[in-house]
């Protein structure tokens, strides 16, 4: 490993000077590996768009594959008295100020953490409509027709107008190594094939390859249309089947869950968040971002225990604190409290280090088949092979199979439910033309915005870095037979998922985004004080380091007091 790490430090290096937005500071999303801007000459024979490209987790591949395709489909295109057009790409970090973008040279933006209202008040954004609405000439469909109900709810204003369109959708949640699970099976057994005296922990488990799995989180198997039900067999299908996987791992000497010690809050408070959407469903979650309905799973602690409210709460702008109130933030918090409860089950050496990276976390995961002890899961984004690619080409592991593990859900009765798993987007990834774009640049720049996301686009963005564009969009089985196992496995996932976009037209929402961001959505007021924990990772460390018990219905108790205590007004 320290060979190994020795290998890598100039490209942690050069990665860590490109940190921005979620890079790094905000999330641990770093590029892999920096790439550089554009240094190509300009043409004056030819037309120019200048673009910028966060090179966040996902790279610029994807977009240089754009570029060279879109720029020999219009070599003899006429713009004006220019023939053929140049794309000229920056992938440095660019500002996010509503001045400089519009004073600036770019023109065309593919970023992250976009303010979309306020951007849209102070004219930052060009108007989009006509190739929203409009039939795309790549693909004869309309980019509208690829948005969600949330996505068109959100980004089409009151006047019936678009600036953007969605960029890249990521979420957090585990990545578990699929090689491992068939090495040591670790697969649960189809029930009716358990013992009905367990007599060992090995019991639950398959016994080889060739042993009937599990039905897994969404309780079917076999391939329906676009959706392979099959993909989560043997799975851990509830909490308690996923702590029993723990425990099961720990007795194997495997550590069963790793994350970034240094990015511990973003990673693993927003995997909270989603495992906490994923227990609502799709309708009471939105609730967080609309202030606008009906709150049928709010309670409080009760000596001890989570206690319904016998009643719905009508929720609306003033009111939208007691949203903290939802059992399955409760729930997300139970799942947190039996994770960090038994140090055997994640690996105490990093979980707190401020030094261990994302890139150090992925690197460990990686490594450890060889060296140390082995990880069977690891708490990241859906982006993290294009993080963790260099590494993966340093091992020659290309053929290691990694997958994304569907959430379990709280209880069998969740289980049994059998609804669509819910992921949050963590990114509010969009892009955009500028407003102060020159007028004879306009069409141009929308036309390759189209081009961008037609279909075929999407597939090989997909293709490219086996994550996803925020457009509802399908592969065929050949293009599907292209991604790795993780692209697959995570395919797979998302196809049999609702997916919440961080985006909303409610002024409340959208005047305070940032107090709505999923890793700060778990701050908790101290009993009988004014000062509050951020994260209940910082909560459980302090008292652990107070050798004091962390509470979980205290935390969750804190949390509804914090936001009630801090509601925006406006």
């Amino acid at each position: 490993m320290k060979n190994f790490k020795t290998k890598l430090t100039s490209l942690i290096l050069a990665v860590a000077a490109t940190c921005a937005m979620t890079a790094c500071g905000d999330g641990g999303n770093t590029s892999t590996p920096a790439q550089s801007n554009n240094s190509e000459s300009v043409n004056p024979e030819k037309l120019q768009l200048y673009v910028v490209n966060y090179n966040g987790g996902y790279g610029s591949s994807w977009l240089n594959a754009v570029k060279e395709e879109y720029e020999e489909l219009h070599k003899n295109t006429k713009y004006g008295d220019k023939t053929g057009i140049q794309i000229q790409i920056k992938t440095d970090r660019p500002s996010m100020e509503a001045g400089i973008i519009k004073s600036g040279e770019s023109e065309i933006y593919f970023v992250e953490h976009v303010p979309y209202l306020p951007y849209v008040s102070d004219d930052v954004m060009a108007d989009i409509s006509d190739i929203v609405t409009g039939v795309n000439p790549y693909d004869n469909k309309t980019l509208e027709s690829k948005l969600s109900d949330q996505q068109k709810a959100a980004w089409k204003t009151d006047d019936g107008k678009y600036y953007a369109l969605p960029h890249y959708s990521g979420t957090y949640g585990l990545i578990y190594d699929m090689d491992l699970f068939e090495e040591r099976n670790l697969y649960f057994r189809a029930k009716e094939n358990v013992p009905a005296t367990i007599t060992d922990l090995k019991d639950y488990f398959v016994t080889s390859k060739t042993d009937k799995k599990s039905l897994g989180p969404d309780g079917k198997t076999g391939k329906v249309g676009n959706i392979d039900y099959s993909a989560d067999d043997g799975l851990p299908a509830t909490y308690d089947e996923f702590f029993t996987l723990c425990e099961r791992m720990s007795v194997l000497n495997i550590i069963p869950v790793d994350w970034s010690g240094q990015y511990r809050n973003q990673h693993v408070t927003s995997f909270l968040s989603t495992l906490a959407a994923d227990y609502e469903g799709l309708e009471q979650t939105l609730l967080q971002l609309n202030f606008d309905g009906s709150a049928k799973d709010l309670g409080k602690i009760v000596n001890g225990d989570f206690v319904k409210d016998e009643s719905a709460t009508k929720i609306t702008d003033t009111n939208g604190y007691e949203l903290f109130r939802q059992e399955g933030i409760y729930e997300s918090l139970k799942f947190f409290g039996r994770l960090l409860g038994n140090n055997k089950y994640y690996n105490t050496s990093y979980a707190f280090s401020e030094s261990d990276s994302n890139l150090d976390a992925q690197d460990r995961f990686l490594m450890s088949k060889d060296e140390g002890k082995r990880i069977g899961m690891l708490i990241d984004g859906d982006w993290w092979s294009m993080e963790a690619s260099e590494t993966i080409r340093e091992l020659e592991a290309g053929d290691r199979k990694f997958g994304w593990m569907p959430l379990p859900k709280a209880t069998e009765e969740k289980a049994a439910e059998g609804n669509k798993n819910v992921l949050y987007d963590r990114h509010s990834a969009m892009s955009f033309i500028k407003s102060t774009i020159a007028p004879e640049k306009l069409a141009a720049a929308k036309d390759f915005l189209q081009f961008v996301d037609s279909d075929r686009m999407l597939v090989k963005f997909t293709q490219e870095t086996n994550t996803f564009k925020g457009f509802n969009y399908t592969l065929s089985d050949d293009e599907y037979d292209s991604l790795s196992a993780f692209g697959q496995s995570l395919y797979n996932v998302r196809q049999n998922s609702d997916v919440i976009y961080l985006a909303s037209k409610n002024k409340v929402y959208a005047n305070n985004q940032s107090m709505f961001q999923l890793d700060g959505l778990y701050k908790s007021m101290k009993a009988g004080t004014t000062s509050y924990d951020d994260t209940p990772l910082n909560a459980f460390k302090s008292a652990t380091d107070a050798k004091k018990e962390f509470s979980v219905e205290s935390y969750f108790s804190g949390i509804y007091e914090y936001f009630k205590a801090n509601w925006p007004n406006k």
